[in-house]
């Protein structure tokens, strides 16, 4: 689910620098999600042991997509999906990323 990566988006995020998320709100930005694509590879069952991963694979002008994959207890891949967000303003206009944010990325 949506939900896993960004809680590992977040994550990576605090790991770069806990400043991002007071330069969005102090240039009043958001990240929305654009497009994601998924594929699934096998089943996951309740109770099933999983890790997910995120990195940030590529920063645009406006945007940042992130490759996501989970892995079960036995390393095999089962879920990868690729999720861009946009960066916006409070009108929900697409804006640059400005380069105090990009610089901790």
């Amino acid at each position: 689910p949506l939900s896993w990566y960004r809680e590992a988006h977040d994550m990576l995020l605090q790991d770069v620098n806990s400043g991002f998320s007071q330069l969005l709100d102090q240039n009043r930005k958001f990240m929305v999600i654009a497009t994601d694509r998924g594929r699934h590879y096998d089943e996951i069952k309740a109770g099933d042991k999983l890790t997910v991963c995120s990195r940030i694979a590529k920063i645009g002008n406006t945007s940042m997509t992130y490759d996501n994959w989970v892995e079960n207890d036995r390393g095999e891949l089962v879920h990868e999906i690729d999720i861009t967000v946009v960066l916006t303003d409070m009108n929900n206009k697409p804006q640059r990323i400005p380069d105090d944010i990009r610089r901790l990325l």
